[in-house]
């Protein structure tokens, strides 16, 4: 299946404009480009991939391969669940937070991926699911264990994962949560008992969302 990906380094969408409603930093306003909104939906799952990926991502990218996921699955390394008007819910060493896409937004590739057969109250719901969990704390346990366990392969240890809350969370497995809170199904196979950013990459429960930019008037 072929991934859409919007690169930095693509045109923006002839006509299309985003006009912020408030100060931006100065290196988006640089950047002179905003994805166009209007194909984004609550619930989505943002992927990203750094175009200069410092050595945590690289070490995030070579486990996810070297557990068995495909390359174009492997090269996410961060997930996050959209919220609305440019902002997401994403866990970060820091905690679970609200925030805005800025960013992700000129040294990253994104990738939008869009949950299938739900309702519009399904969704907002994901949404809300994943965002009364800010301020809970980053599982960088559950880091540490699927880095030891992607040397013999991921595909070798098979374990179910709670839908119900852990009380500490990685990025990925944020919008795992919250997918099965709402719907009681799994979003991706249980893969060493917690679901990765190559697993929700891989998932046949998602559809591709085209993505394109838009100018930022100067």
């Amino acid at each position: 299946m072929s991934q859409k990906v919007l690169f930095p380094a693509t045109e923006p969408m002839p006509g299309a404009a985003w006009i912020p409603s408030g100060p931006i930093p100065k290196a988006l306003r640089e950047f002179g480009k905003f994805p166009n909104l209007d194909q984004w939906r609550p619930a989505d799952l943002l992927l990203v991939a750094s175009i200069a990926p410092d050595t945590s991502v690289r070490q995030i990218v070579s486990a996810q391969a070297r557990g068995g996921y495909a390359p174009e699955d492997a090269r996410w390394q961060h997930a996050a669940v959209y919220i609305g008007e440019g902002y997401v819910v994403e866990a970060t060493l820091g905690g679970v937070r609200y925030a805005p896409i800025y960013p992700y937004l000129g040294g990253y590739c994104l990738r939008l991926r869009r949950p299938l057969h739900l309702s519009e109250e399904e969704r907002w719901r994901i949404a809300i699911q994943a965002s009364v969990r800010c301020n809970e704390r980053y599982a960088l346990q559950s880091i540490l264990r699927l880095f030891r366990l992607s040397f013999g392969g991921y595909w070798t240890r098979q374990r179910g994962f709670a839908i119900a809350y852990a009380k500490s969370v990685i990025c990925s497995q944020l919008y795992a949560d919250a997918y099965s809170r709402v719907t009681g199904r799994l979003v991706t196979p249980p893969v060493a008992g917690i679901p990765t950013p190559a697993a929700l990459s891989a998932s046949t429960a998602f559809e591709d969302v085209d993505l394109s930019w838009a100018v930022i008037p100067h």
